[in-house]
């Protein structure tokens, strides 16, 4: 039977960034909606986290009076996100140059882009943030760096919606899972390739099935693109004997202008209704036609 214990736990003062943390998502207008919406909510209520666990396994807590506590460690996301600065500075150890990190974490210019689903936002855009802001002494409260220097925020965070299967979360316990080694020896990698970027979760859940999966390989992939690339590649041997080398098309010129003719009210409505847009029904500049002629081709060319 559970039974509640009181335990003593340390935890992060986010509401102590909350002004700097809005500012900064303010600034992030291209990131995708679902990201700024979801942070946007954390920081409108921000509160204490514990980053503290009662585990026996884990990573052990530094300080006095908590290091020696076998059952305290620290809570795997307050961990794991400062590896990814770590780790930095562990591979420039190792790699005979202790600096090297610099290049990534101190330069303004550097970009740091950060790949996950949905559950992992908070991680990211909240908590990860605000542990390098305190680092650089920018929370609310002001302060002074620390010993690495100013260290780079987040650029872009670029989270996924949920992928699920048949209904299901995706769970290796439960059987509800796709070995990758599996799928690429019966599939090839580009029949996953076109899956995941046709129908991929990127701003709503997607549920796989294999009916869908067979349906947009055969009937996309290969009747529709395959099709497509075939005829394509067919005509450019036919006439040209080789696939033509890839060139910009040459700006149109001012004699290859021509206005619009004048159309009634009733014409100009009608062809606006079937999507021939507003710009099309602008009278000219000028009412006459620039000099020269257009380039044209013979109907057997």
């Amino acid at each position: 039977m559970p039974k509640f214990v009181e335990t003593e736990h340390l935890f992060l003062d986010l509401p102590a960034f909350t002004e700097v943390l809005g500012k900064w998502l303010a600034t992030k207008t291209a990131w995708r909606p679902n990201v700024v919406n979801f942070t946007r909510n954390l920081v409108d209520d921000m509160r204490p986290r514990p980053i503290t666990r009662d585990l026996d396994w884990g990573v052990t807590i530094p300080l006095d009076g908590w290091s020696n506590q076998p059952l305290k460690k620290f809570y795997v996301w307050f961990d794991a996100v400062i590896g990814y600065f770590s780790a930095s500075v562990e591979w420039a150890r190792r790699t005979g140059d202790p600096d090297a990190w610099r290049a990534w974490w101190n330069d303004p210019d550097a970009e740091h882009v950060y790949f996950m689903g949905k559950d992992n936002i908070t991680f990211h855009a909240q908590i990860w943030p605000a542990l390098l802001l305190g680092h650089n002494g920018q929370g609310d409260h002001g302060g002074e760096a620390g010993p690495y220097g100013q260290l780079d925020l987040p650029t872009e965070i670029a989270s996924s919606e949920f992928l699920t299967m048949s209904g299901s979360k995706f769970s290796t316990s439960r059987g509800t899972v796709i070995y990758l080694h599996d799928f690429l020896r019966e599939y090839g990698p580009d029949s996953l390739r076109y899956f995941i970027a046709a129908a991929g979760p990127e701003t709503q859940d997607v549920d796989f099935t294999w009916d869908e999966f067979v349906r947009r390989i055969n009937f996309e992939l290969a009747n529709e693109w395959g099709n497509l690339v075939n005829r394509s590649i067919s005509l450019a041997h036919k006439n040209n004997g080789a696939v033509p080398a890839r060139r910009r098309p040459p700006p149109p010129t001012p004699s290859c202008w021509r206005c619009p003719r004048p159309r009634s009210a009733r014409s100009a409505g009608t062809s606006r209704a079937r999507g021939s847009g507003p710009a099309s029904a602008r009278p000219c500049a000028s009412s006459r036609r620039p000099t020269g002629t257009c380039p044209t081709r013979s109907r057997g060319s």
